[in-house]
């Protein structure tokens, strides 16, 4: 009897921590400093429990982009949009337009209402 209560113990504790489960997507991401390319890092996309954040890992990075960043996604066919919510006021709101087959994709900037490229190449190639 106590070992079937010990199973049923396990197998609802496994059923809780499978359902908080994350999913999470990551690509190489190149950072930039006044010289010109720094140290590479990366950068990943969770889904959890129906909120979207990302993280951008890499040494010195700007106090905006330290640390986890609310975001929203937007799919489609042949892109990934990752909109990341300022962190701090005066921080720039940017978003990553990854393409879905993993081999590329962009950083842009919010200028006015215009998103613009940030003239720099990031990457953004699926991560192994």
């Amino acid at each position: 009897m106590q070992i079937r209560n010990v199973m049923c113990l396990l197998l609802a504790t496994i059923g809780v921590l499978t359902s908080h489960q994350t999913k999470a997507e990551s690509w190489d991401y190149q950072t930039y400093n006044r010289s010109g390319p720094a140290a590479p890092g990366y950068v990943t996309l969770e889904d959890k429990e129906g909120q979207s954040r990302i993280t951008i890992v890499a040494p010195q990075m700007d106090l905006c982009y330290q640390g986890y960043l609310k975001a929203t996604v937007d799919r489609t066919d042949q892109t990934i949009v990752i909109t990341v919510a300022p962190k701090l006021s005066g921080c720039d709101e940017i978003r990553f337009v990854i393409k879905t087959d993993g081999t590329g994709g962009t950083r842009q900037v919010k200028r006015g209402e215009q998103w613009v490229q940030d003239g720099v190449n990031r990457l953004l190639t699926i991560r192994k």
